[in-house]
């Protein structure tokens, strides 16, 4: 008997040609390309939400701390020398700059202190302090008292206590806080050269105007709208305040 040798069949495998792979790959990079562009908005959002949430607190801290003052000091405040930035609060004095961003290494038009408190040994007179110092004080300060209120790469945009007409001892607290550089802020309805402070093209032709600008704003100071708004945040909060102890 003979027996015949047939020969044996390969088993071909099926797989990926050049055009299946570079579709593969094209749409593996767009969901790439969308999940990162996601992610990056979610990071933008988070850095404009805590910017501005701490721009909040801190206006509202130094609204509680001025208006404890108010309410709980039992003295009448001297506001005469407010305009010139500084007031006293009984033995409380506060010393202000407007429109200056703080930095512990300060340059141009940025400030080392905006808002510094500090308790004097008595009250009555009410000098002012020099805030180019880093521990501003003089021989009424009492000694390790002070404290800068305002963080840092914040500044003031507004600060003011006025009495109430026909509302003996209450008063009107107003703080206006700012997060962000200068090109980032702007003030709204001021002019700069031949457009508005508000056009970035402006203050980049006028940055000294623009600066002059946010320290004796004549509007509302605000965030203008382009690249890095996140990186800016501006709160503003106003509260009436009745004098609850009065010294007797």
């Amino acid at each position: 008997m003979k027996y015949q040798l047939r020969p044996s069949r390969l088993t071909r495998t099926k797989g990926f040609t050049i055009i299946e792979l570079m579709i593969a790959l094209s749409v593996l990079s767009v969901l790439l390309l969308i999940s990162a562009l996601t992610l990056m908005r979610l990071g933008y959002i988070y850095v404009k939400g805590n910017n501005q949430a701490n721009v909040q607190n801190s206006a509202r801290n130094i609204v509680n701390d001025v208006s404890s003052q108010l309410m709980l000091g039992g003295a009448v405040p001297d506001l005469s020398h407010e305009s010139q930035g500084y007031f006293c609060i009984g033995t409380t004095r506060y010393n202000f700059v407007i429109g200056k961003q703080v930095n512990s290494n300060p340059t141009g038009y940025q400030t080392e202190h905006a808002l510094w408190r500090d308790t004097m040994q008595s009250a009555g007179a009410c000098p002012p302090l020099s805030l180019t110092s880093s521990n501003p004080s003089d021989g009424l300060t009492v000694p390790g008292s002070g404290q800068e209120l305002v963080p840092q790469n914040m500044r003031l945009t507004e600060f003011s206590i006025k009495p109430i007409t026909n509302s003996a001892g209450f008063y009107e607290v107003t703080v206006g806080v700012a997060y962000g550089d200068d090109d980032l802020l702007c003030v709204r309805g001021a002019s700069l050269g031949r457009g508005s402070d508000c056009d970035s093209n402006q203050i980049s032709a006028n940055p000294n105007g623009h600066a002059r600008n946010l320290q004796n704003p004549s509007g509302q100071v605000g965030c203008i709208g382009n690249v890095g708004q996140q990186f800016c945040a501006v709160s503003d909060l106003n509260v009436n305040v009745a004098r609850r102890l009065q010294a007797g």
